[in-house]
């Protein structure tokens, strides 16, 4: 699987950029564009959210993804399309995690580094570059409240501190404004906005509680600074 030479951009959604970007030797089915869709869900979705934050520029652009794991790790030459889609710009991306086994730096192409760093975000974040972005993929940060595995709440407030745009993603519209409640509880004067994910992975997935399907990165959320009291529009575009 690989990208056009030349980036297509007409595209509003996941399927559409898989079908006019990823050249493949078979033929495209709805089982193999999902299945392509879980791969390239992530640094679309961020993409995505740079897009809606006009974060796009030229030059060194360092991305923090947190609570990052394997996934990331399995599918980290999909993130180089982010310089793909912005050729004057470099990306750095950390990835960092405690599931994350150890460090190790890879250049993926296309100006694109992938750096995977172990541990919780508040212990190894000052000896990071400073990003322009931070990033949290279906972490459920709201599940984690009060309970003995709770790390989130030493990781949020220095999330905050380094003043950038936030970008969540998560199952359900409920557990999206669970989590963004979260950042607000320490710091009202953020802006939030949540919304339907036109990025979000195809593959249907079962809800457990038997409350239909959802799907990886089904809602993403951006959190930045304003002034003043801060303002939420959760439900201007949810579907």
């Amino acid at each position: 699987m690989f990208y056009s030479s030349e980036i297509n951009k007409d595209f509003d959604n996941i399927d559409k950029f898989i079908l006019l970007n990823v050249k493949v030797d078979f033929k495209w089915t709805l089982v193999t564009r999902s299945l392509v869709s879980e791969e390239m869900t992530r640094p679309l979705s961020v993409f995505f959210a740079m897009t809606r934050l006009k974060l796009q520029k030229e030059g060194r652009n360092v991305i923090h993804v947190i609570a990052s794991n394997q996934h990331e790790f399995a599918t980290q030459k999909r993130w180089s399309i982010l310089a793909g889609l912005n050729p004057s710009a470099i990306f750095d991306i950390y990835f960092i995690g405690p599931e994350i086994t150890q460090s190790s730096r890879r250049e993926l192409g296309g100006k694109t580094t992938a750096m995977f760093v172990p541990g919780l975000y508040h212990n190894v974040a000052d000896d990071l570059s400073s990003p322009m972005l931070i990033v949290a993929f279906n972490c459920g940060i709201h599940e984690y409240t009060g309970t003995s595995d709770d790390t989130w709440s030493e990781s949020l407030p220095v999330v905050l501190s380094k003043r950038v745009p936030i970008v969540l993603t998560s199952y359900t519209a409920s557990e999206a404004q669970l989590d963004v409640g979260l950042f607000r509880q320490l710091d009202p004067t953020v802006d939030s906005e949540i919304m339907g994910n036109p990025f979000c992975g195809m593959s249907p997935l079962r809800d457990v509680d038997g409350v239909g399907v959802y799907h990886t990165n089904e809602i993403i959320s951006i959190i930045k600074f304003g002034e003043g009291e801060g303002g939420d529009s959760s439900s201007a575009e949810l579907s």
